[in-house]
C-alpha cells in the first residue's frame, strides 16, 4: 500500500512478487496443519482404541457386557465415542496452542508499529473476557443441570422398560405419562435458558469481533494523518491487531463450547476418583458414572439407593409397619454392579498394588473416604454374617451403604470441577 500511494512501480514489483511467496509458503503450512492435525488425531485414537479393545476382551469383559441390556451396543461406543472424544480434546488443545504462537508472531510486530495500540489490545481483550465470563458464566451451570434433567429423564424411562409388568399390572401409566412429561418440562426449560444464555453472549461476541477491525484504524489513521506512519502501516497494524487479538480473546471466542465440554471433564473425575473404593475398578467406575449422570442430581445418599431399588420395602398397616426384601425397582444394571463389588469387602481391610495404583493421582480427601468404607463395610460384613444371615442377603446390605460412599465421593468431585470451571 505504501508503494501505490507513492507511485513506486519497482516497489510495487517487488512487494507482489514477495506476497506472492508468502501466500504460496502461507499455503503450504495451512495444509500441511491441517494433515498433521489430522495424522495426531488419527495416532491419539488408534492408541485409545487399542487400550481400550485389549480391556474389552480381557477378564472376558464383551461377554459381561453382552448380557448386560442397558449397556447397548459396546462396539459403536468404542468406534465412535473414542472418536469423538479425541477430535474435541485435540481442537482444544491446538486452538489454544495456536493462540500462543500468535501472541509471541504479533507482539513484536505491534510493538514496533504502536506501543500504544499493543497496550489497547491486551485492555480490550481483558475487558472482553472479564465481559464474555460475566455473560456466560451461567452457562456452565446450565450445561450441568441439562446434564441431570436428561440423565433423569433416561432413568424414568429405564425404570418403564425395567418394570413394565408392575406398571401394566396396577395400571401406572398415568401417573408414569405425568412424570415423564414433567422431566420434558424440566429440560426444555433449562435448554430455553441455555439459549437465552447463548444469544445474549453471542450478540457480544459477535459486536466484540466486529469492533475489531475499526479499534485499529482508529488508533493508527490519526498517526498517518499526522505523517509518523506510512500508508502500508494502517493495513499492517490492522492485520496484527486482529491476529494478536483473537489469540488473547479465546476464551471469549470458545466460551460456549468450553461450557460444555465442562461437563465432560468433570465425569471424568468422578470416574478416577470412584476407582479409590475397594472392588471398583475403570469398567465398574465407568459404568457406574455411565448409570448415574450426574451424582449431583441426589440429594442425599437415600436417595441414591432408592434410585437403585437397594432399600427395603415397606408393608405398613394401621400401626404395623412390615420390612420385607429390597424394592428393586430402580436401576437393575447398577445395583448389579454395585452388589458385585459389595463381595470384596468380606476381606479384611488393605491396600494392595492394584487399588494402590489405582490411588496414585487420587486426593488425599478421597483416599480417607475409601479406607473409611474398607473398615465400615467389611465390619458390617462380619457383624451380619456372625448373626447367621445369607450371604447374599449381607452383600445386598453391603452394597446399599457402598452406595452411600460412592455418593460422597462423586457429589464430592463434581462439586470441585464446577467450582473449577467457574473459576
Amino acid at each position: 500500500m505504501t508503494a501505490i500511494s507513492h507511485r513506486d512501480m519497482a516497489g510495487f514489483v517487488r512487494q507482489s512478487i514477495l506476497y506472492i511467496a508468502m501466500f504460496a509458503v502461507l499455503t503450504m503450512v495451512a495444509v500441511l496443519y491441517r494433515f498433521t492435525e489430522e495424522r495426531l488425531g488419527l495416532f491419539w485414537r488408534v492408541w485409545l482404541t487399542r487400550r481400550i479393545i485389549h480391556r474389552y476382551l480381557a477378564d472376558r469383559t464383551y461377554l459381561y457386557l453382552k448380557h448386560s441390556p442397558e449397556s447397548e451396543n459396546p462396539d459403536q461406543r468404542i468406534a465412535e465415542d473414542v472418536r469423538v472424544f479425541t477430535a474435541t480434546t485435540l481442537s482444544f488443545t491446538i486452538v489454544f496452542m495456536n493462540g500462543a504462537l500468535a501472541v509471541l508472531s504479533f507482539s513484536g510486530v505491534l510493538w514496533t508499529i504502536s506501543p500504544l495500540l499493543f497496550g489497547v489490545a491486551i485492555g480490550y481483550s481483558v475487558i472482553g473476557t472479564v465481559a464474555a465470563i460475566y455473560l456466560g458464566r451461567p452457562l456452565i451451570g446450565l450445561n450441568y443441570r441439562q446434564s441431570d434433567q436428561e440423565a433423569a429423564f433416561r432413568s424414568d424411562l429405564i425404570h418403564v422398560r425395567d418394570n413394565s409388568e408392575s406398571v401394566a399390572l396396577l395400571r401406572r401409566e398415568g401417573r408414569l405419562t405425568t412424570r415423564l412429561l414433567r422431566r420434558i418440562d424440566g429440560f426444555a426449560d433449562n435448554f430455553r435458558r441455555i439459549t437465552s444464555v447463548n444469544r445474549n453472549l453471542g450478540f457480544f461476541t459477535t459486536g466484540y469481533n466486529n469492533l475489531i477491525q475499526l479499534t485499529s484504524a482508529l488508533i493508527v489513521a490519526p498517526l498517518f494523518i499526522r505523517g509518523k506512519v506510512e500508508f502500508g502501516v494502517i493495513t499492517q497494524s490492522a492485520a496484527a491487531f486482529a491476529q494478536l487479538l483473537g489469540a488473547f480473546s479465546l476464551i471469549v471466542n470458545q466460551f460456549q463450547a468450553i461450557s460444555s465440554f465442562a461437563a465432560v471433564i468433570a465425569l471424568q473425575q468422578v470416574i478416577n476418583d470412584l476407582q479409590a473404593l475397594r472392588g471398583i475398578a475403570d469398567i465398574s467406575a465407568v459404568t457406574i458414572a455411565a448409570e448415574l449422570g450426574s451424582v449431583s442430581r441426589f440429594n442425599s445418599a437415600h436417595q441414591l439407593m432408592g434410585y437403585c431399588g437397594a432399600v427395603p420395602s415397606e408393608d405398613s398397616r394401621g400401626k404395623r409397619t412390615r420390612r420385607g426384601g429390597i424394592t428393586k425397582t430402580g436401576n437393575a444394571h447398577l445395583r448389579r454392579i454395585v452388589v458385585e463389588a459389595a463381595w470384596s469387602y468380606r476381606r479384611p481391610p488393605c491396600i494392595w498394588y492394584g487399588l494402590r495404583r489405582r490411588q496414585e493421582s487420587i486426593p488425599e480427601e478421597v483416599k480417607e473416604i475409601a479406607w473409611k468404607a474398607q473398615h465400615r463395610l467389611h465390619k458390617r460384613y462380619r457383624k451380619l454374617g456372625a448373626a447367621g444371615k445369607d450371604q447374599r442377603k449381607i452383600a445386598t446390605a453391603v452394597a446399599r451403604e457402598l452406595l452411600g460412599f460412592i455418593w460422597a465421593i462423586g457429589t464430592r468431585a463434581e462439586t470441585i470441577a464446577k467450582q473449577q470451571f467457574a473459576a
